[in-house]
């Protein structure tokens, strides 16, 4: 400590917290960069753009960082949004054939849940929402 009370930081932890920083934004960025991108990929039926590719490999982390509590605490609307991806997977098993749910349902979990859970677990100060929405006003 100093005088004055203050904490002070050795100029390695600083560089450490700006890289964390930095590091933070690295996968929305990532991903607003590849809505931009005009290719697309089949696996079996379903068509895997970039954006859904870097959603896809994403949501099982944020899910698991949101579910331990590093994202902050769990909200109501979060509970709700899982809920609403519940309630359309019982919808389409109900009105839909068995063999053509698979497409829509996981289109629909990974640009709903996965979207949403990418931004709650990395988008959570002003910094990275200004880095964020720059980048989405570049692109």
């Amino acid at each position: 400590m100093t005088v004055d009370g203050q904490v002070s930081r050795s100029p390695a932890r600083a560089v450490r917290v700006q890289e964390e920083k930095r590091r933070s934004t690295f996968w929305p960025v990532l991903f607003i960069l590849t809505l931009a991108l005009p290719v697309s990929y089949y696996v079996a039926a379903m068509r895997l753009s970039p954006y859904r590719l870097v959603l896809l490999v994403m949501l099982v982390p944020c899910l698991i960082q949101w579910a331990l509590g590093k994202a902050g605490k769990i909200r109501s609307f979060d509970i709700f949004l899982i809920l609403y991806v519940v309630w359309c997977a019982i919808s389409m098993f109900v009105t839909m054939n068995l063999d053509t749910i698979a497409e829509p349902l996981g289109m629909l979990t990974i640009e709903t849940l996965g979207a949403y859970m990418l931004a709650r677990c990395y988008v959570r100060d002003v910094r990275s929402f200004k880095v964020v929405a720059r980048t989405f006003f570049i692109v």
